[in-house]
């Protein structure tokens, strides 16, 4: 509300009047003044202006505390704006990035959308609360591959973004009981239509694979394959490994034949993103086999 400075001039000030307002009416209340026919209406006098220099002084404080309040609520009202604002933005960036634009085959990022999307990390740093401020910087920093695809748990991770956005926006008014199930019962909607997006974005329906190889881990044969779309796919037995399952395999290959793919940032490869190590896995054993 204060600054500290004020706030020790406010202090000080206060001590200052309060020991003087606290000496002058005890000097008139014990000092006894020589006689004189005006003393009674000097003495009157001097308690009426202590009295109205009192309430002034209160009344000053009043004010400053209000003018203070106002100026917090006025802020708070402004800062709300604009949150409001940057949220609406960030859907509607990441509605357009999430749909398949004329030319592409899939949903995918491109650098520019990537810059945009960066400055508007900047803006959640600066007005939103810490929370908001790493979800939204977790799903910027995981939101798309490499190679610009959206990745399988993008939409999971908006959806993260949006619910401590509404926290932070504080929309919400102290919920019943009965809210709180309304409210999971449709965040449990919502993740299912995360999950139908999240689908429609994994799929690789129609696209020409461009490179594979086949390795044997654990004496399982392992089909890699790469697609247009740079996204990498796993077949065992002639099945596909499922969402989730690709990185963990394409890690232990790389383990297993000590490839040196991974960094030594990232030894385990926890953070090095999916196409990249499925891209220098799969290059490396078809020179492998070429050879």
């Amino acid at each position: 509300m204060f600054n500290d400075k004020l706030k020790k001039q406010l202090i000080w000030a206060g001590l200052w009047v309060a020991v003087f307002y606290i000496v002058c009416f005890a000097l008139l209340e014990i000092h006894e003044f020589t006689n004189w026919r005006l003393l009674p209406f000097v003495e009157s006098l001097i308690g009426v202006f202590m009295g109205a220099g009192a309430i002034a002084i209160i009344t000053g404080i009043i004010l400053i505390f209000q003018s203070s309040l106002q100026s917090q609520q006025e802020k708070s009202q402004e800062v709300f704006e604009e949150k409001l604002k940057l949220y609406k933005k960030v859907i509607h960036q990441l509605a357009e990035a999430f749909r398949v634009q004329k030319g592409e085959k899939i949903s995918s990022i491109t650098e520019e959308e990537k810059l945009d999307l960066f400055f508007t990390q900047m803006n959640v740093a600066l007005l939103s609360k810490p929370k908001t401020f790493r979800s939204f910087s977790k799903l910027v920093n995981d939101l798309a591959e490499e190679y610009g695809s959206l990745k399988e748990d993008a939409s999971e991770l908006l959806l993260d973004f949006i619910l401590d956005a509404r926290n932070d926006l504080d929309v919400q008014e102290k919920m019943t009981d009965q809210d709180k199930a309304y409210f999971n019962d449709a965040i449990e909607i919502t993740k299912d239509q995360a999950d139908k997006v999240t689908k429609l974005n994994y799929s690789v329906e129609g696209e020409k694979v461009i490179a594979e190889c086949k390795v044997s881990l654990n004496d399982i044969l392992h089909h890699l394959k790469r697609y247009q779309s740079q996204k990498i796919r796993i077949e065992v037995n002639g099945e596909e490994v499922g969402r989730g399952g690709v990185k963990p395999i394409l890690r232990a290959i790389v383990k297993e034949y000590n490839l040196g793919i991974i960094t030594k940032d990232d030894p385990d490869g926890k953070r090095t993103q999916t196409q990249k190590i499925g891209r220098e896995v799969i290059e490396h054993f078809m020179k492998k086999d070429n050879n």
